[in-house]
């Protein structure tokens, strides 16, 4: 003897998906992606040239054997961004010479 609700007395059954998220999709103008490219590759091309300058620093010296010692690199001085650069926009690709 049961004295739980039965399943059958609700009639529940698994509703169906119908209704998923629908991204709108967007049209961009020709020449974007070649424009985000030459972007991306001068973004490359500045923070390979501010790499900050590193040194390594031994973190732990093993008193027995040389070759569990910890080896760290370490920046000389921090790092800079080049978004932070005050002629950023200029070195950046133009966008009218991609987008028509």
């Amino acid at each position: 003897m049961s004295y739980g609700i039965k399943k059958t007395t609700f009639k529940v059954t698994a509703l169906p998906i119908e209704y998923k998220k629908q991204v709108p999709q967007r049209e961009r103008p020709s020449g974007t992606l070649d424009y985000m490219a030459a972007r991306a590759d001068k973004l490359r091309e500045l923070y390979a040239e501010m790499e900050p300058e590193y040194h390594r620093i031994c973190t732990y010296e093993d008193p027995v054997d040389g070759r569990r010692n910890k080896h760290e690199l370490w920046e000389v001085e921090e790092g800079e961004s080049p978004f932070n650069l005050p002629d950023f926009e200029d070195r950046m690709p133009n966008p009218e010479d991609y987008i028509k």
